[in-house]
């Protein structure tokens, strides 16, 4: 017989993950529109509104934008479904994957040699690459620029925020050996697995070193019968400790003479270490041990 040793440390440490794409993205899971609010600027003609009274922007969960803004000087600009736009394709929205906007929007006051076209992505007009993205807290990076022609011409984002479906949070796997981002869009993106050596902690929400060894023997045991718990962890790493398990707890930060646990007669017994970071903190599980019962067996 045999049995699996899982040792788990612990040395706080937020570099410890490896790229382990063990899922894919999900697909997006937000149901009501993602209003943008705040302001645009053009040199040209000045603050544009992206939200007030009656009227507004809004990215739908099937990435498009729809929705006017206004600006006092050339009136309505269309967020909506467009067609007949220079080049590409018209319909504004944006990529959930990398937070960047493509298509068109267009003022609707138009004419008189004036297309109205907004272009929110290009390589063109003596700029290299524009574009807008889309920060991971909803706001949008202060290189974000569309173009509008000769009449509005340069259009800055920077001061224009979306008010997002979901907050991006980091949590730590069911296993706890990788960690995962729900993004802004409520997208579950790939998990990141953590490195060998490493696990998951929820306290923290991040890959954290194992530093810290539970013992448990025999590992398979007859009903009733006694293990002894020991365990060791890495000096000055902790401040103190404690192991819980039938007989327990126990508490120091190591026991390397060991600890009776006395008739253990469930169908198996988990022994698990906890430990305190030296300097405070929050207590985490640095290590798990567990033993089991061999079967009971009735002559008839």
């Amino acid at each position: 017989m045999y049995y699996m040793k899982i040792t788990h440390l612990l040395t706080v440490v937020f570099c410890g993950a490896v790229l382990g794409f063990a899922t894919t993205a999900a697909a997006q899971t937000f149901d009501n529109p993602a209003p943008l609010d705040g302001y645009a600027w053009s040199p040209n003609v000045g603050w544009i509104s992206f939200q007030g009274d009656n009227y507004g922007v809004a990215i739908n969960p099937d990435s498009t934008l729809t929705g006017y803004a206004w600006s006092p000087n050339v009136g309505w600009i269309d967020f909506g479904s467009q067609s007949g736009c220079p080049t590409g394709s018209c319909d504004p929205q944006v990529d959930f994957d990398t937070n960047t906007f493509s298509g068109w929007a267009r003022a609707l006051n138009y004419g008189h040699g004036w297309d109205g076209w907004i272009s929110l992505g290009g390589s063109n007009h003596g700029s290299g690459t524009y574009g807008i993205e889309v920060t991971s807290s909803g706001g949008f990076t202060p290189s974000s620029y569309a173009w509008g022609s000769d009449v509005v011409g340069w259009m800055n984002f920077s001061t224009t925020y979306i008010s997002t479906p979901c907050g991006r949070e980091t949590t730590c796997t069911a296993d706890e050996t990788a960690t995962q981002v729900r993004n802004i869009w409520c997208e579950l993106e790939p998990e990141v697995a953590c490195s060998a050596g490493w696990t998951c902690d929820p306290s923290v929400n991040s890959c954290v070193q194992l530093t810290g060894d539970l013992m448990v023997d025999p590992p398979l045991i007859r009903r009733g019968d006694e293990v002894t718990v020991t365990w060791e962890t890495e000096p000055g790493v902790y401040d103190s400790c404690r192991v819980t398990g039938p007989g327990g707890p126990w508490s120091g930060v190591q026991n390397t003479d060991g600890v009776t646990a006395p008739n253990v007669n469930a169908n198996g017994a988990t022994f698990i270490l906890f430990c305190t970071p030296a300097g405070g903190g929050t207590e985490v599980k640095v290590d798990t041990e567990s033993v089991r019962m061999i079967p009971l067996i009735y002559e008839s």
